[in-house]
């Protein structure tokens, strides 16, 4: 190995390095914070305006507690959590030169949103919005966190051996 390319590859480490603690850093310090005045602020509201009674909704500093028609208790955990966190550094240590790590987050606070809909229409009482609601925040997070950072990555790969 010469020398340009040794300083090479080190230098595309050290971008790599970089940008993975900005983005652990700015999880921690940022976004997690964030993530609470979303659900507190956001979700917690819209589910108490749909929801029978005000107190069927509970924020805390943990999950949103929500008590639905059929009884059963939920909770609902704000969004972009460790599952964002883990593919997203993932994704900027293979693509630090592309925004998919933010890509990546806008779809985890869609599904989100998503899921905060749908929990809503449980607790009006809308047919099948129960089932689904659990579905997408039981498989559908985790699907989404796993298969879209494998997707990418195969996706770019195919792209690099067409050019």
């Amino acid at each position: 190995m010469d020398r340009t390319s040794l300083i090479g590859t080190a230098q595309a480490i050290a971008v790599r390095s970089l940008l993975i603690v900005l983005l652990f850093v700015g999880y921690w310090t940022a976004w997690r914070p964030a993530r609470t005045v979303v659900l507190n602020q956001v979700a917690v509201p819209v589910l108490q305006w749909s929801a029978e009674h005000e107190n069927d909704v509970q924020a805390s500093a943990g999950p949103a507690r929500l008590t639905l028609p059929s009884g059963q208790e939920r909770g609902l955990p704000a969004p972009a959590g460790i599952p964002f966190l883990l593919p997203a550094l993932f994704l900027v240590a293979a693509f630090p030169r592309k925004p998919y790590w933010f890509l990546f987050w806008v779809g985890h606070c869609a599904l989100f949103f998503l899921i905060v809909a749908l929990w809503s229409g449980a607790l009006m009482m809308w047919p099948g919005a129960e089932a689904v609601a659990g579905f997408m925040q039981t498989y559908g997070v985790d699907l989404y966190s796993i298969g879209v950072p494998v997707a990418l990555w195969m996706w770019e790969r195919r792209r690099g051996s067409r050019t």
